[in-house]
């Protein structure tokens, strides 16, 4: 690969992990752990099914409970348990667990937002996968570092492709 291809592929790791860094995964890490602090109310778990065939499989499925509480006197209905969008499982018995958790009647304590309260979930605090999704950015920012640094280095030492490095040359570092 030439310095130009390297330099353009070092490039949008860079930008790729930048962005998501920036604009997607912080953002949502400082919504997940302000939502600690949002005020609770009261509420009802009114239904709780399993969706099957999760994005048009047959062998993932998706448990829904759907539960009401009451703002300012305002009755907000949400089916959103977590900050995780990624609750389906491939097993039944597996969706049927987590919807014991919430039998129809039950009484469940809400978190809400209280700049919008129609935004809610009954467990608060960051999901892991979030974590894992920052660890991931920044090693794909961390490759596009690396990868413009080389381009430097090798424009320093006048190599024009990657091919022209002598492998068994001892570099310093």
């Amino acid at each position: 690969m030439d310095l130009r291809g390297r330099l353009i592929f070092g490039s949008c790791l860079f930008v790729a992990g930048l962005v998501a860094l920036l604009l997607w995964i912080t953002p949502k890490i400082d919504k997940f752990n302000a939502s600690k602090e949002w005020p609770n109310a009261n509420g009802e778990v009114i239904s709780a099914v399993i969706r099957g065939g999760h994005l048009g499989s047959d062998n993932e499925f998706l448990p829904i409970v759907t539960y009401q509480y009451t703002v300012n006197e305002k009755i907000f209905s949400s089916q959103r348990l977590t900050f995780n969008d990624q609750n389906h499982t491939s097993l039944r018995s597996e969706a049927k667990r987590r919807l014991k958790q919430y039998p129809i009647g039950s009484k469940v304590q809400v978190f809400y937002d209280p700049e919008d309260p129609a935004e809610a979930v009954l467990q608060t605090g960051v999901p892991l996968s979030f974590y894992m999704y920052r660890v991931v950015m920044w090693l794909i920012l961390l490759g596009g570092v690396v990868t413009l640094l080389g381009v430097l280095r090798c424009k320093i030492k006048g190599n024009r492709s990657i091919d022209n490095v002598n492998v068994d040359e001892k570099l310093p570092l």
